[in-house]
């Protein structure tokens, strides 16, 4: 059974329906790195981090930085 990430009374989201990057992504940025401190670690341009970002607020239904950060912390990720 795939393991799940509930946000409040928001949407559940199955962990399985991020990508590894995308979740390796939402990790980096939960520790406070910027986008281009992202970018360099994973070797990617920032426009890809953006992407990323655009898809995972997307899926846990959030609008903001703060918001996945938040849904990070409170599912154990960082």
């Amino acid at each position: 059974m795939p393991e799940l990430l509930q946000r409040g009374s928001g949407p559940i989201v199955h962990r399985d329906q991020l990508t590894s990057r995308e979740l390796t992504v939402l990790k980096l940025i939960a520790t406070g790195l910027t986008n281009g401190e992202v970018a360099g670690r994973l070797v990617v341009s920032r426009r890809t981090i953006d992407a990323h970002l655009r898809s995972i607020y997307s899926k846990l239904g959030v609008a903001s930085r703060t918001g996945a950060t938040r849904h990070a912390v409170e599912h154990g990720l960082p």
